[in-house]
Protein backbone atom coordinates (compact mmCIF):
# COMPACT_ATOMS: atom_id res chain seq x y z
CA UNK A 1 0.00 0.00 0.00
CA UNK A 2 1.24 3.52 -1.01
CA UNK A 3 2.52 5.46 2.28
CA UNK A 4 -0.39 8.15 3.53
CA UNK A 5 0.63 11.98 3.13
CA UNK A 6 1.20 13.86 6.38
CA UNK A 7 -1.71 14.68 8.32
CA UNK A 8 0.22 17.72 9.34
CA UNK A 9 -0.88 21.22 7.73
CA UNK A 10 1.98 22.35 4.78
CA UNK A 11 2.27 25.55 3.38
CA UNK A 12 1.73 25.18 -0.62
CA UNK A 13 3.28 28.08 -2.95
CA UNK A 14 0.68 29.05 -5.38
CA UNK A 15 2.53 31.24 -7.51
CA UNK A 16 2.70 27.85 -9.39
CA UNK A 17 0.58 25.56 -10.65
CA UNK A 18 0.51 22.84 -8.00
CA UNK A 19 -1.39 18.89 -8.79
CA UNK A 20 -4.84 18.88 -6.72
CA UNK A 21 -3.26 16.09 -5.32
CA UNK A 22 -0.53 18.08 -3.94
CA UNK A 23 -3.05 20.46 -2.73
CA UNK A 24 -5.06 18.16 -0.87
CA UNK A 25 -1.74 16.09 1.02
CA UNK A 26 -0.58 19.65 1.97
CA UNK A 27 -4.47 20.34 3.64
CA UNK A 28 -4.52 23.17 1.97
CA UNK A 29 -8.52 23.75 1.48
CA UNK A 30 -7.92 27.33 -0.14
CA UNK A 31 -5.63 26.10 -2.93
CA UNK A 32 -8.06 22.73 -2.92
CA UNK A 33 -10.77 25.58 -3.84
CA UNK A 34 -8.69 26.84 -6.24
CA UNK A 35 -7.70 24.34 -8.39
CA UNK A 36 -11.29 23.17 -8.73
CA UNK A 37 -12.43 26.28 -9.52
CA UNK A 38 -9.66 26.47 -12.18
CA UNK A 39 -11.35 23.31 -13.69
CA UNK A 40 -8.58 20.36 -12.30
CA UNK A 41 -10.03 16.83 -12.24
CA UNK A 42 -11.28 15.51 -9.25
CA UNK A 43 -10.72 11.79 -10.97
CA UNK A 44 -7.04 12.74 -12.24
CA UNK A 45 -4.16 9.83 -10.86
CA UNK A 46 -0.94 9.39 -10.08
CA UNK A 47 1.36 6.43 -10.84
CA UNK A 48 -0.09 4.31 -8.25
CA UNK A 49 -4.04 4.99 -9.25
CA UNK A 50 -4.26 7.21 -6.16
CA UNK A 51 -6.87 9.96 -7.25
CA UNK A 52 -7.37 13.48 -4.59
CA UNK A 53 -10.12 12.21 -2.72
CA UNK A 54 -7.34 9.13 -1.58
CA UNK A 55 -4.96 11.48 -0.52
CA UNK A 56 -7.53 12.87 1.40
CA UNK A 57 -9.09 9.73 3.04
CA UNK A 58 -5.36 8.54 4.23
CA UNK A 59 -4.70 11.63 5.52
CA UNK A 60 -7.78 12.40 7.67
CA UNK A 61 -8.09 15.84 5.39
CA UNK A 62 -11.70 16.44 6.30
CA UNK A 63 -12.74 19.68 4.84
CA UNK A 64 -10.42 18.28 1.45
CA UNK A 65 -12.57 15.04 0.75
CA UNK A 66 -15.52 17.22 1.52
CA UNK A 67 -14.63 19.61 -1.62
CA UNK A 68 -13.84 16.86 -3.24
CA UNK A 69 -17.32 15.27 -2.96
CA UNK A 70 -18.92 18.04 -3.10
CA UNK A 71 -17.32 18.58 -6.70
CA UNK A 72 -18.02 14.91 -7.76
CA UNK A 73 -19.97 12.11 -5.73
CA UNK A 74 -19.15 9.97 -8.31
CA UNK A 75 -15.22 9.79 -7.12
CA UNK A 76 -16.23 7.72 -3.58
CA UNK A 77 -15.76 4.35 -4.29
CA UNK A 78 -12.89 4.94 -7.43
CA UNK A 79 -10.02 1.98 -6.32
CA UNK A 80 -6.43 2.41 -6.61
CA UNK A 81 -3.65 -0.12 -8.28
CA UNK A 82 -4.17 -2.12 -5.28
CA UNK A 83 -8.19 -2.03 -4.85
CA UNK A 84 -8.28 0.28 -2.08
CA UNK A 85 -11.18 2.74 -2.26
CA UNK A 86 -11.11 6.04 -0.20
CA UNK A 87 -13.35 4.54 2.31
CA UNK A 88 -11.11 1.77 3.01
CA UNK A 89 -7.62 4.11 2.83
CA UNK A 90 -9.71 6.07 5.86
CA UNK A 91 -9.40 2.99 8.29
CA UNK A 92 -5.64 3.90 9.39
CA UNK A 93 -3.49 4.02 12.22
CA UNK A 94 -4.79 8.07 12.57
CA UNK A 95 -8.18 7.30 10.88
CA UNK A 96 -10.95 10.42 11.65
CA UNK A 97 -14.77 9.06 11.84
CA UNK A 98 -15.51 12.24 10.18
CA UNK A 99 -13.73 11.62 7.59
CA UNK A 100 -15.33 7.67 7.20
CA UNK A 101 -18.49 9.23 8.32
CA UNK A 102 -18.61 11.84 4.76
CA UNK A 103 -17.51 9.04 2.72
CA UNK A 104 -20.51 6.22 4.10
CA UNK A 105 -22.94 9.65 4.09
CA UNK A 106 -21.97 9.86 0.10
CA UNK A 107 -23.16 6.23 -0.11
CA UNK A 108 -19.76 4.85 -0.20
CA UNK A 109 -19.66 0.68 -0.82
CA UNK A 110 -19.10 -0.36 2.44
CA UNK A 111 -18.21 -3.65 1.26
CA UNK A 112 -15.98 -3.05 -1.47
CA UNK A 113 -12.62 -5.01 -0.57
CA UNK A 114 -9.24 -4.15 -2.28
CA UNK A 115 -7.42 -6.55 -4.54
CA UNK A 116 -7.27 -9.46 -1.96
CA UNK A 117 -10.84 -8.82 -1.00
CA UNK A 118 -9.46 -7.63 2.55
CA UNK A 119 -12.88 -5.02 3.41
CA UNK A 120 -12.58 -2.31 5.53
CA UNK A 121 -13.96 -3.76 8.75
CA UNK A 122 -10.94 -5.95 8.17
CA UNK A 123 -8.66 -3.64 8.40
CA UNK A 124 -10.86 -2.52 10.98
CA UNK A 125 -9.96 -5.47 13.37
CA UNK A 126 -6.29 -5.70 12.16
CA UNK A 127 -5.94 -2.30 13.52
CA UNK A 128 -7.90 -3.20 16.01
CA UNK A 129 -9.77 -0.11 15.60
CA UNK A 130 -13.46 -0.77 17.69
CA UNK A 131 -14.82 2.45 16.90
CA UNK A 132 -14.03 2.49 13.13
CA UNK A 133 -15.35 -1.27 13.05
CA UNK A 134 -18.69 0.17 14.77
CA UNK A 135 -19.19 2.35 12.36
CA UNK A 136 -18.88 0.55 9.82
CA UNK A 137 -21.01 -2.53 11.04
CA UNK A 138 -23.65 0.16 11.52
CA UNK A 139 -23.25 1.14 8.33
CA UNK A 140 -23.86 -2.17 6.80
CA UNK A 141 -20.42 -4.04 6.33
CA UNK A 142 -20.56 -7.66 6.26
CA UNK A 143 -19.67 -8.94 9.53
CA UNK A 144 -18.67 -12.31 7.75
CA UNK A 145 -17.13 -10.98 4.46
CA UNK A 146 -14.17 -13.29 3.42
CA UNK A 147 -11.05 -12.81 1.96
CA UNK A 148 -9.25 -14.78 -0.71
CA UNK A 149 -7.46 -16.98 1.65
CA UNK A 150 -11.38 -17.42 3.43
CA UNK A 151 -11.14 -15.65 6.35
CA UNK A 152 -13.50 -13.48 8.06
CA UNK A 153 -13.14 -10.26 10.44
CA UNK A 154 -13.71 -12.11 13.31
CA UNK A 155 -10.23 -14.46 12.28
CA UNK A 156 -8.70 -11.01 12.40
CA UNK A 157 -10.01 -9.62 15.67
CA UNK A 158 -8.80 -13.42 17.41
CA UNK A 159 -5.25 -13.02 15.44
CA UNK A 160 -5.14 -9.63 17.32
CA UNK A 161 -6.48 -11.00 20.30
CA UNK A 162 -8.90 -8.59 21.01
CA UNK A 163 -11.69 -9.29 22.79
CA UNK A 164 -13.65 -6.27 22.81
CA UNK A 165 -13.44 -6.55 18.71
CA UNK A 166 -14.71 -10.05 19.34
CA UNK A 167 -17.67 -9.31 20.86
CA UNK A 168 -18.57 -6.57 18.75
CA UNK A 169 -18.38 -8.79 16.21
CA UNK A 170 -20.50 -11.60 17.96
CA UNK A 171 -23.15 -8.97 18.38
CA UNK A 172 -23.59 -8.76 14.69
CA UNK A 173 -23.84 -12.03 14.43
CA UNK A 174 -20.66 -13.10 13.13
CA UNK A 175 -20.79 -16.42 11.82
CA UNK A 176 -18.98 -18.85 13.74
CA UNK A 177 -19.05 -21.60 11.70
CA UNK A 178 -17.49 -20.29 9.24
CA UNK A 179 -13.59 -21.59 7.72
CA UNK A 180 -10.28 -19.35 7.20
CA UNK A 181 -6.98 -20.59 6.10
CA UNK A 182 -6.27 -24.21 6.97
CA UNK A 183 -9.57 -24.69 7.71
CA UNK A 184 -10.04 -23.03 10.69
CA UNK A 185 -13.30 -22.31 11.82
CA UNK A 186 -13.09 -18.81 14.69
CA UNK A 187 -12.70 -21.70 17.30
CA UNK A 188 -9.65 -23.38 16.44
CA UNK A 189 -8.25 -20.13 15.84
CA UNK A 190 -8.32 -19.25 19.35
CA UNK A 191 -7.35 -22.58 20.52
CA UNK A 192 -4.37 -22.14 18.48
CA UNK A 193 -2.97 -19.31 20.03
CA UNK A 194 -4.03 -19.96 23.37
CA UNK A 195 -6.41 -17.19 23.55
CA UNK A 196 -8.61 -18.55 26.34
CA UNK A 197 -10.58 -14.92 26.92
CA UNK A 198 -12.75 -15.72 24.11
CA UNK A 199 -12.94 -19.83 23.73
CA UNK A 200 -15.90 -19.61 25.77
CA UNK A 201 -17.67 -16.87 24.05
CA UNK A 202 -17.18 -19.07 20.68
CA UNK A 203 -17.96 -22.30 22.11
CA UNK A 204 -21.76 -22.37 21.38
CA UNK A 205 -23.26 -25.34 21.85
CA UNK A 206 -25.99 -25.21 20.01
CA UNK A 207 -23.73 -25.06 17.02
CA UNK A 208 -21.84 -28.49 17.89
CA UNK A 209 -18.55 -27.17 16.43
CA UNK A 210 -16.28 -27.76 19.50
CA UNK A 211 -15.40 -31.29 18.08
CA UNK A 212 -14.88 -30.14 14.13
CA UNK A 213 -11.71 -31.14 12.44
Amino acid sequence: MKRAASSDLEPLDLSWPPSLSAAVCAGNVDAVRKLLAEGRRVDSVDDHGWTPLHEAAAAGHVACAVLLLSHDGDIKDLRTDGGETPLFLSVNAGSRLDVMKILLNHSANVNLGNNSMWTPLHRACELNSVACAQLLLESGADVNAADVFHNRPVHEAIHKRSVEMVDLLLRYEADLRVRGSNGHTPLMRAACIGFHEVIKKLDKPELCIVNER
